[in-house]
């Protein structure tokens, strides 16, 4: 048996035994790291998370009801370390920068951990059920988002996470890209998310520079976007920016 403060596992011929007898394939743990190594830092983030998930859900009685009160939707950038692949992802958000999927909340965690759709099947829960549940957390998150952008004070242009739903996940709301893309009457913001836990609106931080300056020297697993995000009622999508934007922005200080 290996144990840890959270996860419990005995490690099988043919993948990995939780504590309700259930059985994790080696084929579903090795899918979770797509071309990533499985001893690289996001091959390792994102075992981590998959056992975590798993074991979280074979512990429960009611999974179905535990699921309706703490799923939620994450939107990611395909290739960050938290993206699970065709493993987790349900579908790409209009305009092509992020990818939406399932995430679960649980108390005590320090950030959402991606659902798998294996974990799901596992338990005889459909997305379907789920669906719902997370999109009107999301909408009610982002509209919170939306109302903040009209307060003054030393945080105006910024945006920032509302509960455990970050930046990006934010965008992903149609209540907040309205309030972004009307704000100055274009129909279109930029905004710069670097790093998912934070946000700017404000032009003095969307150089494309300054951008990926950010991003590079944010830790890999709370990155956001390389590039400004052209925001829209309906899209977020990714400037499309050409050059070493790293280099730039050094060789510019």
């Amino acid at each position: 048996m290996i144990a840890t403060s959270e996860v419990s596992i005995r490690p099988h011929d043919h993948g990995l035994e939780l504590v309700d007898g259930s059985l994790l394939g080696w084929s579903q743990v090795a899918a979770v790291c797509g071309a990533r190594a499985l001893m690289s830092m996001a091959g390792r983030a994102r075992i981590g998370a998959l056992l975590r998930v798993h074991d979280h859900l074979a512990r429960q009685e009611d999974v179905r009801g535990m699921l309706l009160e703490q799923i939620q939707l994450r939107a990611l950038p395909r290739g960050h370390v938290h993206h699970l692949g065709p493993a987790w992802s349900l579908g790409t958000l209009a305009g092509g920068a992020l990818s939406l999927g399932l995430a679960l909340a649980v108390p005590g965690w320090a950030t959402p951990a991606p659902v798998p759709r294996s974990a799901l099947t596992a338990r005889r829960v459909t997305i379907t059920e789920l669906w719902p549940a997370a999109s009107a957390r999301l909408e009610e998150r982002s509209a919170i988002a939306a109302q903040l952008l009209s307060r003054d004070g030393r945080h105006a242009g910024t945006l920032r996470p509302v509960g455990d739903t970050d930046v990006l996940t934010l965008l992903a709301g149609a209540p907040l890209r309205r309030a972004l893309a009307r704000g100055d009457g274009t129909g279109m913001r930029a905004v710069a998310v670097p790093d998912r836990t934070r946000g700017w609106f404000d032009l003095a931080r969307v150089d494309p520079a300054y951008v990926a300056l950010a991003w590079q020297l944010t830790d890999e697993t709370e990155r956001g976007v390389r590039v400004p995000l052209l925001v829209t009622t309906d899209e977020v999508a990714a400037a499309s920016i050409r050059g070493d934007l790293t280099r730039q922005a050094i060789e510019t200080r």
